[in-house]
């Protein structure tokens, strides 16, 4: 890690936003604090609170003495700052910025700084207040507060790591991610409901109240209203640079947010009390998930707990919220058909940004999942150190080595292989089908092919049992195609058993007793720890007619156990299960019996949306009839 000594750090713009950063770094000896701005008063009082070393209204009196420049201006007046940097700083001076846009933040950069656009850093405070100015800073403003740094694969990796070490003192949790990314998502979180504040208040000025005596409906306004529109407050000519440089991203989402009041003014006149519950509950349950994480990170931010307490304390947090649910709910799938592009498995993942950040290297990871395992990881590898911008549209960027004053660091892409488990559930979505028509299930998976362990033991064990075709397509696809005659289904060997991975198993288990005929026991031997892990899985099942023996001992060895499943009785036209938040379990069970069940409905499945994200559109996309609803106990 680079050291931060003696650091020096010109902030252009000594508001709210600048000044906050300067105080927070005030006491940091580690950096010299210089400001630039037009007002002599907030400059003359940060001198006298000691927040900052020197300041100056010329911008190239201060900006050659700078290591890092830090823009704190509005969004429109980026380009022009730039402008006046881009004549007076070095080569190797790191730009950065504070602007709540990056994607004109990066335009105007690469007018004025293209020989070092490495060097141009962007990044965004996602905190603030209404009240402007440099009397309205605070050293504390950043505390636990969410960071957005926005590299490309070819920024310079020390620079990189000076700015996210700068809010990193600051007490900020850093994230990285695409500019284009950052625009998209903050036009959602923060430029529409800013949008909405102001638009609301005028709405009632203009339509409830007459325009010149707005008292007549705000002397009626209680907390709901002062909560909503407390953001309308805000600095209005920031808020117009804002919309008028991510116009675009906003417009788009204010178009989706039309069509969502005219669906809600439809139901509301319809007297359509049902679908309105749905989602008003929809809505309740995501901002209470949200409130929740949001208020743990403030509080483990005010306590100050290391990395590997904050997880232990969010986890704490977490299991005191009752356990969400989806319920799924599908219809019976005649034909299972189209192509997919999947990503790799959290583990592959885990390892392949492990090994990248071994390597004096930039590595772009392609193929990989946006899920809550995979932003825990990468946010406690930032924690400790790491530079880890993503998940972003499937690509995760590991930044490492590389030299503040030399070359940058190679740009090497990686891609990862699909996950074999998810090619697995296919492949028996794809079997399942054998009842109605042989071979015309078929699903092309792009670039799945995998020649490894992980990924041909479950496939091969139900190809080798009738139930799959496997073909290996030009460029790597994969090609799953329902058997023509369904084979004898064997016992599973010991061998096999113990290889596969616990999902695997499951699954494997599973898919050997659903396809084989009623009353045909399948025995299963295992290691004791695993087969009494397994046995627990499967006892939701005996709701479905599947009997499970008890475990007893298998030969002579005492660590390993054995015990049998038998399917009584054929399923029910249409299925009732009750998955005990096994999410995988869930997923098998109408994998398995789509084909063959006239509906279903699979309650307590655990959080799918979370765990499994996107894999509902997926499979709806391949010709299943499958929703999940996602349910919250009631709360006493």
């Amino acid at each position: 890690m680079p050291s931060v000594d003696h650091q020096t750090v010109l902030i252009v713009g000594l508001g709210l936003i600048g000044g906050s950063i300067a105080r927070a770094l005030a006491d940091k000896s580690s950096y010299r604090v210089l400001a630039c701005g037009r007002d002599d008063r907030p400059l003359r009082q940060a001198q006298a609170d000691g927040v900052i070393d020197q300041w100056s209204h010329d911008m190239t009196e201060l900006a050659p003495q700078a290591d890092i420049v830090v823009v704190a201006t509005p969004t429109r007046s980026v380009a022009r700052i730039f402008s006046i940097l881009a004549g007076c700083v070095s080569r190797n001076t790191i730009i950065t910025d504070a602007a709540s846009v990056k994607g004109s933040v990066v335009a105007d950069a690469q007018c004025y700084f293209a020989a070092s656009m490495d060097r141009v850093v962007p990044a965004h405070p996602i905190a603030g207040s209404e009240q402007t100015g440099y009397a309205a800073s605070r050293g504390d403003l950043y505390t636990g507060r969410n960071v957005i740094i926005t590299p490309d694969r070819n920024t310079n990796v020390s620079a990189l790591r000076r700015v996210v070490m700068l809010w990193q003192h600051q007490g900020a949790e850093v994230h990285l991610m695409s500019a284009q990314r950052h625009d998209e998502i903050l036009a959602g979180t923060s430029h529409l409901p800013h949008l909405l504040a102001f638009d609301l208040v005028n709405t009632l000025i203009e339509s409830v109240s007459e325009p010149d005596r707005p008292w007549q409906v705000f002397d009626f306004a209680a907390g709901g209203f002062a909560d909503f529109s407390r953001i309308a407050s805000s600095d209005a000519t920031m808020w117009r640079d804002i919309f008028l440089s991510n116009s675009k991203a906003t417009a788009e989402l204010l178009d989706r947010y039309i069509e969502r009041l005219q669906s809600t003014r439809d139901s509301m006149l319809a007297q359509d009390g049902e679908t309105l519950h749905g989602a008003f509950t929809r809505a309740k349950t995501a901002r209470d998930d949200f409130m929740a994480s949001f208020n743990a990170r403030r509080q483990k931010a005010k306590q100050g707990f290391h990395a590997g307490e904050n997880e232990n304390q969010q986890k704490d947090v977490d299991s005191q919220k009752p356990p969400a649910a989806s319920v799924l709910c599908f219809q019976k799938s005649e034909q299972i058909k189209g192509e997919c592009q999947l990503s790799a498995s959290n583990r592959v993942v885990f390892e392949a940004i492990s090994d990248a950040a071994r390597q004096n290297q930039v590595t772009v990871l392609h193929g990989c999942p946006d899920n809550r395992e995979i932003r825990d990881f990468i946010r406690c590898q930032i924690e400790n150190g790491a530079l880890i911008a993503g998940p972003d549209n499937g690509c995760i960027t590991v930044y490492s080595g590389g030299s503040y004053a030399g070359d940058n660091a190679p740009v090497i892409d990686k891609y990862l292989p699909a996950d074999g488990l998810m090619i697995a559930l296919l492949a028996v979505l794809v079997g399942s089908g054998l009842a109605i028509s042989k071979g015309c299930n078929q699903v092309c998976v792009r670039s799945g092919w995998r020649d490894d362990l992980a990924m041909t033991q479950p496939l091969r064990l139900l190809q080798s049992h009738g139930l799959i075709a496997l073909q290996q397509q030009q460029d790597g696809d994969l090609l799953l195609t329902s058997a023509l005659d369904k084979a004898e289904v064997h016992d599973l060997p010991l061998a096999i058993s113990e290889s596969l991975d616990d999902e695997g198993l499951l699954l494997a288990v599973l898919a050997v007793v659903f396809f084989n005929r009623v009353n045909e026991p399948l025995q299963i031997v295992l290691t004791q720890a695993r087969g009494q892990e397994l046995r627990y899985r499967l006892k939701p099942l005996q709701a479905l007619g599947i009997e499970l023996s008890e475990l007893s001992p298998a030969g002579g060895d005492e660590d390993i156990v054995q015990f049998t499943l038998r399917r009584e009785s054929d399923l029910p036209s249409n299925l009732l299960f009750d998955a005990h938040h096994d999410e995988w379990l869930a997923l098998c069970v109408m994998a398995l019996t789509a084909s063959s069940v006239t509906s279903g409905n699979i309650s307590q499945a655990g959080n799918i949306r979370q765990f499994y994200p996107g894999l509902i559109a997926l499979l709806n996309d391949l010709g299943m009839v499958v929703s999940d609803q996602q349910q919250h106990p009631r709360s006493e």
